[in-house]
């Protein structure tokens, strides 16, 4: 038994080496390996899951997931990797619901905040996704994406002035052609015609530079 669970250790080692080169299906091979070694070795369903998850393969993603909570249900590594595969799926709240689940097991990274916001984001909840993303800002506190994001949330809720002071420091931090379209969005709300109308130019000549 000692001698298959070593063999198993290897092959998953092997899967993860693969994962990091971005050989998600070299990955998925070693993973198999390891699974039909080792039956109950929930590491290796759970960077399995994550390697369907990168190909886009939510159902075989969520079949290895579900697996890894049947043999080992308090891991919150899982839940979270489980709510990544409802928000790609639009379930929004199974996503939420795994998410709380993960928070409450181990005290979360504050990029899992992040991307918790955006399924509060989609699901149409602004309220609770400027909440996530404002906890991610408290500790990564030059993330243009992050501000882009709340201040897109801002504007959802009709906050026009919080919108534009989160854009403008997206701006500071990297001027891309979308935070310039989202805030020209924001000036044509509040009746600022003249710098909608620039930012909306400058949108255009950001999206038309190559590379």
């Amino acid at each position: 038994m000692e001698e298959l669970y070593a063999e198993a250790f290897h092959y998953r080692e092997l899967g993860d080496e693969c994962y990091r080169a971005k050989d998600y299906l070299g990955a998925i091979s070693n993973y198999d390996r390891a699974i039909q070694l080792a039956p109950d070795y929930v590491l290796a369903y759970e960077n399995r899951g994550f390697a369907f998850f990168q190909l886009r393969q939510f159902d075989n993603a969520l079949e290895d997931y579900n697996a890894c909570l049947r043999l080992f249900g308090d891991r919150a590594s899982v839940y979270w990797k489980r709510a990544l595969v409802h928000y790609k799926c639009r379930r929004y709240d199974q996503a939420i619901a795994d998410y709380a689940v993960s928070f409450d097991l181990e005290p979360p990274e504050p990029w899992l905040y992040y991307t918790r916001g955006e399924t509060y984001f989609f699901k149409g909840d602004y309220q609770m996704a400027i909440v996530d993303y404002s906890r991610t800002l408290e500790v990564d506190e030059d993330n243009p994406c992050v501000y882009l994001r709340r201040g897109r949330a801002y504007a959802a809720v009709g906050d026009y002035d919080r919108a534009l002071s989160d854009l403008n420091k997206t701006i500071r931090l990297d001027a891309s052609d979308i935070a310039y379209k989202i805030r020209a969005k924001v000036y044509r709300a509040k009746g600022m015609t003249s710098l909608a109308e620039a930012d909306e130019e400058r949108a255009q000549q950001l999206a038309e530079q190559p590379g």
